[in-house]
């Protein structure tokens, strides 16, 4: 398979000559009404070839086309870490990673450095794409260093949104937050919208997150078990996860309910004391609270084990209701300790962001597995709560194959409305199915994941509705491969009068993939992005793994782009246009928009 693929690399290398790809900040008034009658009519063709791939080279679609084809293979697919572990031990590292370099990591990154990553940055930016860039090393609570099994330290690169791999302590946290407020930076300075992605697990350790969602779906029990109590019984510790957002467990409670709660679960409280803690958590003053309002008003400090000196009366009070009823429910509050790192979490949170909101930039907060999430939402949540009053500053990611999905997506529209902060959202459909399906079958719980791919569809497109019908106080980042999907939201965006570059509306597909919409949607002028991982190719190999195993059916899906590499590839030897590797056939226009 790779062999041809070096040969033509090289000659690639050879032969393609040095461009400078134009930038301008302005459009031409001939682009500006060609995109307002494409838009106006909502005639975006994304099954045209010709224009869709205009931009790529023609070596570029040649190893597009084997590329897709060898992924599409379930075989190859399903042993592709066997394989890759035969290559090294047969051929060695430097030859396996030499053949996976020239083939499936130049198809689907950018480079190992800043530097490499260059021309693939310019020639995006020409045909009015952006570049969100992500260091795609891999991290799970697994691969974290122990005594035993420690992980060397390697120099890191100038942006930083995966998981790094080697934690051994908080100076590497730090280290890795200098160089997210490095990306922060290079974002502000970009023409056009600054988007930068971070993953939590960069700023902390994941047994950490682990460890804090843990406590978290313990105040989602005592919630449940205080306030209803007959439904609490049938709900298993995972599927609190998800459970609090269904609507059939929605409940409104009033002052003498709190009271009765209280009393029932033994809490050791004045009747004058359980009235000021009720009154701290009705925070629209209305005689009654509900799960947001309790969630919203508990802070960190009151889910560690000893109450800090500097808390003030009423935190004090509160702090006195969560110990008393984390005892009763068996949930193991935070030590001092854990207290410390996951401050450290958030000062490390709060500086990004600070820097984030200073310069203008978008940060996405990437979506990991549901055993992490529920502290990635909470941290999330209270960055919104401070960061995005006046700027969409933080976005957080909804995986819409997972069944909850929707109820925290109309949950969270509505928390926002009611504190008065803009809701900032990232839609994906999920990267984590085959773990997710692990877990639940060997913990004995029920899948949160969506029974087939259309009601993930349905689940996403709906979820993008609700958005789409509050945009005039929110952002969303439709981060989809879906043709359908993105004709659902140009369509939709057509009907209710929303122009491309005037609204909160973005799109962005992996690098390698879905090349039909993004180059299409950049030319007519609608805000779009590619996500763009870059790192060594030994490192990044378990990320390019996971997203072909996770992404079947996006896999299967690109058989359409497949096609129309073979449509435009076939047109281009039968008109004989220039067929040298490494030329494309038309320039990008110069004066296209960028993102």
């Amino acid at each position: 398979f790779f062999g041809p693929f070096c040969f033509l690399q090289r000659s690639s290398a050879l032969c393609m000559p040095i461009r400078t790809a134009l930038r301008t900040g302005l459009l031409s008034s001939s682009v500006w009404f060609r995109q307002q009658r494409l838009y106006g009519n909502g005639q975006l063709d994304f099954n045209d070839p010709t224009k869709a791939y205009r931009p790529k080279t023609t070596w570029e679609i040649a190893r597009s086309i084997l590329v897709f084809h060898l992924c599409a293979q379930p075989w190859l697919v399903r042993n592709s870490e066997w394989l890759l572990a035969l290559g090294r031990r047969v051929i060695g590292d430097r030859a396996t990673y030499a053949c996976v370099k020239t083939s499936f990591f130049a198809h689907f990154c950018a480079g190992e450095n800043e530097k490499d990553m260059q021309p693939t940055l310019r020639r995006l930016e020409a045909v009015g794409v952006g570049a969100i860039l992500d260091y795609a090393a891999e991290k799970d609570i697994e691969a974290e260093p122990t005594p035993s099994r420690p992980i060397p330290h390697r120099p890191h690169i100038v942006e930083v949104t995966g998981a790094i791999q080697d934690y051994t302590g908080e100076e590497d946290c730090e280290r890795n937050m200098e160089l997210i407020l490095s990306c922060i930076d290079t974002a502000s300075r970009a023409p056009g919208d600054g988007i930068a992605a971070v993953k939590l697990t960069a700023l902390g350790k994941p047994r950490m997150l682990l460890r804090v969602s843990k406590i978290l779906l313990g105040v989602r029990r005592m919630w449940l078990e205080a306030f209803l109590p007959e439904r609490s019984r049938d709900i298993k510790e995972e599927e609190l996860r998800f459970a609090v957002s269904r609507p059939d467990l929605q409940v409104l409670v009033t002052l003498d309910d709190f009271k009765a709660s209280l009393h029932r679960a033994e809490v050791q409280m004045t009747e004058a004391e359980m009235e000021r803690v009720f009154s701290h958590f009705d925070v629209s003053q209305d005689g009654l609270i509900d799960y947001l309002e309790w969630t919203a008003r508990l802070a960190l400090t009151e889910l560690a084990a000893d109450a800090p000196a500097n808390l003030s009366a009423d935190r004090q009070l509160v702090h006195k209701v969560v110990s008393q009823l984390a005892a009763r429910s068996g949930i193991s509050l935070l030590t001092a300790q854990e207290l410390t790192l996951t401050k450290n979490l958030w000062g490390r949170l709060q500086k990004v962001s600070e820097a984030a909101l200073k310069g203008r930039v978008r940060v996405l907060i990437d979506a990991e597995q549901t055993y992490m999430q529920v502290a990635i939402d909470h941290f999330t949540t209270q960055l919104q709560r401070t960061y995005n009053k006046s700027f969409p500053t933080v976005f957080n990611t909804y995986q819409c194959y997972l069944n909850f999905t929707h109820h925290r997506v109309t949950n969270d529209l509505e928390r926002s409305k009611r504190e008065g902060w803009i809701f900032a959202a990232k839609l994906v459909r999920g990267a984590y199915m085959v773990q997710e399906r692990k877990l639940s079958m060997e913990k004995s719980y029920d899948s949160p994941i969506l029974p087939n791919i259309q009601r993930t569809h349905d689940n996403y497109n709906t979820s993008l509705l609700a958005v789409l019908d509050n945009i005039e106080r929110c952002e969303v980042v439709i981060a989809t491969h879906n043709q359908e999907t993105v004709e659902l939201a140009v369509r939709t965006m057509q009907e209710r009068g929303l122009q491309p570059r005037e609204h909160g509306v973005y799109f962005a597909q992996l690098l390698g993939m879905a090349d039909n919409l993004s180059l299409t949607l950049g030319q007519a002028g609608f805000k779009v992005f590619k996500y763009v991982p870059y790192g060594p190719v030994n490192e990044v190999m378990p990320y390019l793994i996971r997203r072909a195993q996770e992404n079947g059916g996006v896999m299967a899906g690109a058989q359409k782009e497949k096609r129309m590499l073979w449509q435009e590839l076939k047109r281009r030897a039968l008109t004989c246009l220039p067929l040298r590797l490494g030329h494309s056939v038309l320039r990008p226009n110069p004066s296209a928009p960028r993102s």
